[in-house]
């Protein structure tokens, strides 16, 4: 009885919800005119149900315990120090902020000595720090060690892997540079094996095969990985699929080049062409085989980009991005950067596929910030950064995205950020009272990662209201002021 005499108090709350999230959305303004082309597509999920990050990440967490974690406390037991620093190491593999990175550097530093000699714990050292020439060394000593040692083998190849991302960055000679890829590759032949991967931790092999040291390698050793990955059976069919699709694509900007399409030799394009057929076959090969994952139909964004394909087909494959996760950034930065006026669309477009996210309502997820990151496409291809925020309907939907979002107790985006842009927003408003406010929330301590068009008004704000104990006075020249 009591269940049942609960039921109308929960509907009028559900009712209450709805009620409160569908006046929240109606708030929002059009940021554009329609356009008559513009390919909405399917509807972004926004179904409760719908699998988002956080859901993927333990799958992760499962292999880099069973390779990395339980291998080093196989290899060291009794060793709680190192043991301890290994597990929350890890965990930056797939995610992890400047501060906790910045506090296992420090923990990393004052581990015992048989832990220091540990190849995995250099590796780790290396992915937590921000210091170029030393992550580069702690790569160097990890891959070394790693050749004797009872990890993975696929554990080396990321060693080697990120060792080469290194050198490549600060342009050190060819011969290094070769010798890391050789290493990288000789392991990744070894690491695609049955043992590297469960079956059950497929998802994280293809997370690894998509990381920023692929994406290094890839731009140099596209053909050997094309013929290391062609013989890869013991992983599942989706994944190699996945990752031949990423080698045929990173060939064909290798046969094409960066320049404009006036610098592309005839030869170059045929490239081009050739190789883009072998990725839109492996990429839709993989996607069919595996639908719920977002990563081959966010990459067939690009290949249908480059090889003729219509903005309804690029939409298709993000709306089938979307649908696998929905708060899959790639898919959205490889949207916008489709709809941009070099491409296929306009800053009309871009600014109505904003609109799209921030109607979602998922201020639990990053979605709705996304429009972030249209507002600042836009503003990077304007003559004046800053005019596309004088728009009072941008500067409404920002305001109004950011008050979501400061709402929500357990809110993806960093509040300092939050605050920040707030403050700037009330500034340039007029309201200097509520943007002391959002200041004052953060200690006035703005965060550094504010859109380029707006970091000239966060350098008046805080001339303006900068409180005493900075040292900074009201009225003080822009010379005395923080760079931001």
């Amino acid at each position: 009885m009591i269940f049942y005499r609960l039921l109308p108090v929960a509907a009028t709350l559900l009712l209450l919800i709805d009620t409160g999230r569908a006046a929240t959305l109606a708030s929002f303004r059009p940021s554009a005119e329609p356009v008559e082309d513009y390919p909405a597509g399917q509807a972004i999920p926004t179904a409760p149900n719908t699998p988002v990050g956080r859901n993927i990440g333990p799958l992760f967490a499962v292999w880099s315990k069973r390779v990395i974690v339980d291998t080093y406390q196989r290899l060291h037991p009794g060793d709680a120090n190192g043991l301890g620093f290994v597990r929350d190491a890890a965990v930056c593999l797939q995610s992890g902020n400047d501060d906790v990175r910045a506090e296992l550097t420090r923990r990393g530093e004052q581990l015992n000595l048989s832990a220091s000699e540990d190849p995995m714990v250099h590796f780790l050292l290396g992915l937590v720090n921000n210091n170029p020439a030393k992550r580069e060394n702690f790569y160097r000593v990890a891959t070394a060690g790693l050749r004797e040692s009872g990890y993975s083998r696929f554990l080396l190849f990321m060693a080697a892997a990120n060792l080469g991302k290194c050198l490549q960055d600060r342009n050190a000679d060819a011969a290094q540079i070769a010798m890391a890829d050789q290493a990288a590759l000789d392991a990744l032949k070894q690491g695609l094996d049955a043992e590297s991967f469960h079956g059950d931790e497929s998802s994280a092999l293809r997370w690894r095969l998509d990381a920023p040291s692929m994406d290094s390698l890839l731009k140099r050793q596209a053909i050997a990985l094309i013929e290391i990955l062609d013989k890869a059976r013991a992983v599942p069919d989706w994944v190699r699929e996945f990752a031949l699709g990423r080698a045929y694509l990173a060939a064909a900007w290798q046969r094409r080049g960066d320049g404009g399409g006036s610098t592309v030799t005839e030869a170059g394009w045929e490239g081009w062409r050739q190789n883009l057929v072998h990725a839109r076959q492996h990429f839709t090969r993989s996607w069919e085989l595996n639908p719920r994952d977002p990563s081959a139909a966010t990459y067939m964004i690009e290949v249908a980009m480059g090889d003729g394909g219509e903005k309804k087909e690029m939409r298709a494959w993000f709306d089938r991005a979307v649908a696998a996760q929905l708060d899959f950034f790639d898919a959205y930065r490889s949207y916008i950067w489709a709809l941009r006026p070099r491409w296929h669309g306009s800053h009309e477009e871009m600014l109505l596929f904003g609109d799209e996210l921030l109607r979602t309502g998922r201020f639990d997820t990053c979605v709705p910030f996304y429009y972030f990151k249209v507002v600042a496409d836009v503003a990077s291809e304007q003559s004046d950064a800053k005019a596309i925020y004088e728009r009072p309907e941008i500067a409404g939907n920002l305001k109004l995205a950011l008050e979501n979002y400061l709402a929500k107790h357990d809110s993806p985006l960093a509040v300092s950020y939050a605050h920040t842009v707030s403050a700037i927003l009330d500034f340039k408003a007029g309201d200097l009272a509520a943007a002391k406010g959002h200041m004052a929330a953060i200690q006035f301590k703005p965060d550094s990662n504010v859109d380029a068009g707006l970091k000239n008004d966060l350098t008046k704000l805080m001339r303006s209201i900068a409180p005493p104990a900075t040292g900074i006075a009201n009225g003080a020249t822009t010379a005395a002021l923080p760079k931001f």
